[in-house]
């Protein structure tokens, strides 16, 4: 949340308080970032508050945002691969005709 206005004397600041991991730019933020502004008026001048709370992912969409965030990696396990024998008569190394 980012509270601005007369917080604790006659000038007007602005304090940000932060936690986690929030989405900035992109199109995930229209399905993952809910946000909210209020004012608040008081004697000595208007307190502006401003939240913005990242939904976190679930598949139903009851508990959260139903699309995937697209940066999400998964990684597959390599392929196995085959092991190359060296041909019949040779000594087994790849510079086995260089002999100095």
């Amino acid at each position: 949340p980012i509270v601005s206005g007369k917080l604790r004397g006659q000038r007007a600041k602005a304090m940000k308080f932060k936690d986690g991991y929030m989405l900035k730019s992109g199109d995930a933020i229209n399905h993952y970032i809910d946000k909210a502004t209020r004012h608040i008026k008081l004697k000595q001048g208007v307190l502006g508050i401003k939240v913005a709370i990242m939904l976190p992912y679930d598949e139903t969409g009851k508990n959260g945002c139903k699309v995937a965030q697209p940066d999400v990696v998964t990684v597959l396990p390599p392929p196995k691969e085959e092991i190359r024998t060296p041909p019949e008569g040779s000594k087994g190394g790849y510079a086995e005709n260089f002999d100095a």
